[in-house]
Formats: structure tokens, C-alpha cells, sequence
């Protein structure tokens, strides 16, 4: 099981096949946002691959000198979940990468379907990833705020990630700290 970085020309097969069913409208980020980050070298976007046969993908936001990346989109395909595929996929990001590594996962209480939050909440746990106790709402959806390892400051290591990612303006408005 390898992470591979995708071409742009395959992360927009994997945007336009798969994020479009494994994620909520609302939740897609617009592919020329994704595009040009990647372009800037800001963006990772890895596809998941056993041999020649892709089992996922982990797309990440990864500021150049930042203190960690984010997980921005992360799925096993509907055909290879429930195997144990995911957890592999989570330990490979966790050494991929030699800086923290930070994910949102919605609050359940919160969520459409608390039973899945839940149970993401529950995975990511199993994979090692800690609660920063960092809340935030994003766009008006709260999440809690995960980690590979103790992150100090979350709350100014998340300022900076989303800075970069919506820029100062837009993070200003879009994310509120709880």
C-alpha cells in the first residue's frame, strides 16, 4: 500500500468521479480553488494505491513552512471500505508527513447523522489521531479539531492553515473559534 501524488490531470478524474458521490455538495471545495493550490505547490493530493489499483485518496493543505498539514479530503473507495484499508491510510499520512497532521471531524451532537460522526470520530481515535480540544465552526458546520500528536497552540497552528487556505479576509469570516 503506497501514497502516490496525483497529477492535476488525475485529481480532477478523482474530483469529478469520486469526491462528487463520497462528499456532500457543501462540503466540495470548488476544483479551480483546489487546482491552483495544488499548482502553488500547497496542496497535496495523493491517491491510495495497492499496485497499480487505486483503493482511495487523502488530499491534504500543506503551507509551505507550515507547522502542520490539514486533511482536507480523505476517502477509501465504497468498494474497498470496511477492510482496514482506511487505518493503513492514516499511519502512511502519519509518515508521509514529518509535521503534525490535523483533520476536522464534525461534532456529532451537530451533525446530520450523529451515528456517523460518531463512528468517524471513533476511526480516527483507533488511528492514533488525538482531540486538540479545539472547536470551530467552519462555514457555520462545527468541528472538532484532531491531531497526530499534541499540537500546542492548535487554535494559531489552524489561524495559519486557514489563512492560507481561504485567505485572511474570507478565514475572518468563515471560522469562528469556539
Amino acid at each position: 500500500l503506497v501514497l502516490r501524488p496525483l497529477s492535476i490531470e488525475q485529481g480532477q478524474f478523482v474530483f469529478e468521479t469520486y469526491m462528487a458521490k463520497d462528499f456532500p455538495q457543501s462540503e466540495l471545495k470548488p476544483w479551480p480553488l483546489m487546482e491552483a493550490l495544488a499548482r502553488q505547490g500547497e496542496y497535496d493530493m495523493l491517491g491510495v494505491f495497492l499496485g497499480e489499483q487505486m483503493l482511495g485518496y487523502a488530499w491534504q493543505f500543506c503551507p509551505r513552512g507550515g507547522k502542520a498539514v490539514l486533511v482536507d479530503y480523505f476517502a477509501i473507495l465504497p468498494q474497498y471500505r470496511g477492510t482496514g484499508w482506511g487505518e493503513k491510510v492514516v499511519e502512511l499520512l502519519r509518515n508521509y508527513y514529518h509535521i503534525p497532521i490535523l483533520l476536522e471531524s464534525e461534532e456529532p451532537t451537530e451533525a446530520p447523522d450523529e451515528a456517523i460522526a460518531r463512528r468517524r470520530l471513533g476511526f480516527y481515535s483507533r488511528c492514533g489521531m488525538m482531540d486538540t480540544g479545539l472547536q470551530l465552526r467552519l462555514f457555520g458546520v462545527r468541528f472538532c479539531i484532531l491531531a497526530s500528536c499534541k499540537v500546542e497552540k492548535a487554535r494559531s497552528v489552524m489561524e495559519e492553515i486557514y489563512d492560507g487556505l481561504l485567505g485572511p479576509e474570507l478565514a475572518q469570516s468563515a471560522v469562528e473559534y469556539l
